[in-house]
């Protein structure tokens, strides 16, 4: 076949959206590749792909690239990105950014029991970030019937059955990840839960 009708398509996390958020529980070992897009536009020039499209996808999280295989090599490009800038604010504020995440959750808990959502890598560097202790967070809610029942690696945290939270009295669920917000906040309705789902991403 003509190697020019090779196609490429790749979708990754976009690293400036969990900078531009200090969203530090996004740096985990689920993602094992995290670009900027002028990093996988080099990445893929580099490996003989002419890149046709990209853009930001699921509201920035993410970057979606097409490419095809390039008939000569493509000539290196200037980098020009605000992905520096981005990490050195996020290093300089990082312990300000703690003392806040734990500032909120403590608002939060004045209306009642906070939960996390989701049992996986983000809530166990956010509640280790935040709550290492396991004072400030009641539990965490995940779907996974595998889970529920367990505690959280690292803080201990409780991992609980969604339909669970209405019976701990759970009054605030963060969620860590802005593109499950919707379905969290549906679900959380559908179990008859009055816990008001805080979009933590979108607050940062």
């Amino acid at each position: 076949a003509d190697g020019t009708a090779t196609r490429l398509f790749v979708e990754t996390p976009n690293v400036n959206f969990t900078l531009a958020r200090q969203a530090a529980w996004d740096f985990q070992y689920a993602m094992c590749s995290l670009f900027t897009p002028e990093a996988l536009t080099e990445a893929c020039q580099r490996a003989g792909f002419a890149v046709t499209a990209l853009r930001r996808v699921f509201d920035g999280q993410s970057l979606w690239l097409e490419a095809t295989a390039a008939t000569a090599r493509a000539t290196e490009m200037e980098l020009l990105s605000p992905t520096v800038g981005l990490a050195w604010v996020m290093h300089r504020d990082a312990n300000v950014q703690a003392r806040t995440w734990r500032e909120q959750v403590d608002r939060h808990r004045a209306a009642g029991p906070v939960a996390v959502w989701g049992a996986g890598s983000r809530a166990a560097t956010f509640c280790h970030l935040v709550d290492a202790e396991s004072g400030r967070i009641d539990c965490i809610a995940d779907e996974n019937g595998e889970n529920q029942g367990q505690h959280l690696a690292g803080t201990g945290h409780p991992i609980v059955a969604p339909e669970h939270l209405a019976k701990r009295g759970v009054a605030t669920v963060l969620v860590l990840n802005a593109h499950a917000f919707a379905d969290v906040t549906a679900q959380l309705a559908n179990e008859g839960s009055a816990a008001a789902a805080v979009d933590l991403v979108r607050a940062a």
